[in-house]
């Protein structure tokens, strides 16, 4: 797990065990993505779609299953 992953479940621990991560994604896509992380993240809550980014809450213990993959070089 990054570092970024293990800060926010170090700052959320004490917030009701949920983690929030705010994905960006290519305008246009944002239904899309939201879709997929329904479909993919069962446990993930509250899962809306922004300009640009959706977000999301993931229970702390299923946080390991959120995973940075980036298209850029």
């Amino acid at each position: 797990m990054n570092d970024i992953a293990e800060n926010c479940l170090e700052s959320t621990a004490t917030n009701g065990m949920l983690c929030q991560f705010e994905v960006t994604v290519c305008t246009g896509f944002e239904v899309t993505a939201k879709e997929e992380i329904e479909e993919k993240l069962n446990s993930a809550s509250n899962v809306t779609a922004g300009r640009g980014r959706v977000n999301m809450l993931v229970p702390i213990n299923d946080a390991k299953n959120v995973r940075y993959t980036s298209t850029l070089p």
